[in-house]
């Protein structure tokens, strides 16, 4: 048992591009606010999304997610004429829906994801949290549209870890990699001399990637000119090389995003754990506050808060927040952990026996003497008259 460990969770690099990769691949041969019984449909469809996440659902997700309008929103981002955008779309769809489904949620899917509907948001978007049994968390804010008949259809996502529309991510990252043209390249990357090399570089980061040869890719994209590689989308790419690759080269990639993009909003949740990371608390909880604006409170956000304020050692604030995310979603696990880190450091040992009683009684745990005697931060406690009379 750790106690420590088990409250720490912070988010975890983005996984959207991994799955990306894969359904480039296969498509490379070708190119208003209702009222409240509105919302309650909005709900429904943030419901609906969170539980077939968590059965792994292909089949039901393809009649909630409409996958040709969303490859057609990827096409946009990129193409103008729409005999571009129609190829596009027809390349995507080749090999049906179901199947591009299980592509999009794949490497979601491998993290054995607990998804949960946690509030519809304005414009109407639903947000569905994704708690990794890693440890990490994600957050998607839904894109939905009326379609003929006025069946409600999830039609795009953006993930609060990425800063940019699904959809977008995709049509970049498509052409990009598999056809990197001069004006392209030029939008993306504003002044920049488009050669052969420079095009035949994004094509061997896409193949070393689908090789799974992180490495090499990750040398390609760095081995890239500043301009480039320090743009929003390709430091993504690289985080997430990085990230299957090692920690040094993780938080140097990090780093970066904080320097080019650290003042947008939206590149706050991932830079979480980079500003807790060294030492910057007051910008960790500030990222913090800044989602908890856009999407409102909920249990892992005040843990997150909570965790910070442990990590600086501020014992109190870490407690207060720790309270509000089990008042919030009692369910919630990890939070308790936290607390129970609180209450040691500061004593409070009639409090870790009752929140370890509470532990016992709602999440089965059989607490024993071996549990706590290795543990460095139960060293006082086990030696105090409250842990005697509870377990001894």
């Amino acid at each position: 048992m750790n106690a420590v460990k088990r409250g720490m969770g912070f988010v975890g690099v983005t996984h959207w591009l991994l799955c990306l990769l894969t359904i480039l691949l296969t498509m490379h041969s070708a190119q208003a606010n209702d009222a409240t019984q509105g919302m309650n449909a909005y709900d429904t469809l943030g419901e609906q999304l969170a539980d077939v996440i968590n059965q792994q659902d292909d089949k039901r997700m393809v009649k909630i997610f409409n996958l040709k309008d969303f490859f057609r929103r990827a096409a946009k981002s990129v193409f103008t004429l729409e005999r571009d955008v129609n190829a596009y779309v027809a390349g995507s769809m080749k090999n049906g829906e179901v199947h591009l489904s299980k592509v999009l949620f794949t490497s979601t899917y491998q993290r054995n994801p607990n998804a949960k509907f946690i509030r519809t948001i304005k414009d109407n978007q639903p947000v569905v949290r994704l708690d990794y049994s890693d440890g990490g968390h994600e957050y998607l804010l839904l894109v939905v549209e009326k379609q003929d008949g006025g069946k409600l259809q999830i039609v795009d996502f953006f993930p609060l870890s990425s800063g940019q529309m699904m959809s977008e991510t995709l049509g970049i990252v498509s052409q990009m990699l598999y056809n990197p043209s001069e004006s392209l390249l030029k939008r993306l990357f504003g002044s920049v001399e488009y050669n052969e090399a420079l095009g035949e570089a994004f094509k061997r980061i896409a193949k070393f990637r689908a090789a799974g040869n992180y490495k090499a890719a990750y040398r390609v994209l760095q081995a890239q000119p500043e301009n480039i590689r320090t743009r929003r989308i390709m430091l993504h790419s690289a985080i997430n090389l990085a990230g299957q690759i090692g920690e040094t080269e993780y938080r140097e990639q990090l780093a970066l995003l904080d320097k080019y993009y650290g003042n947008e909003e939206s590149a706050g949740f991932l830079l979480i754990d980079h500003h807790i990371y060294n030492g910057n608390f007051r910008r960790a909880q500030k990222s913090l506050d800044g989602i908890v604006g856009l999407i409102g409170e909920d249990g892992v956000l005040m843990l997150l808060k909570a965790n910070t304020c442990l990590i600086a050692e501020d014992f109190a604030c870490s407690e207060q927040y720790a309270r509000k995310a089990i008042a919030i979603e009692p369910d919630l696990e990890d939070p308790y952990w936290t607390l129970i880190n609180c209450q040691v450091h500061t004593e409070k040992y009639a409090q870790v026996v009752e929140t370890l009683k509470y532990l016992e009684e709602n999440f089965d745990y059989e607490f024993t003497e071996e549990a706590f005697a290795g543990e460095a931060l139960y060293q006082d406690f086990i030696q105090s008259p409250e842990y005697k009379r509870w377990l001894l």
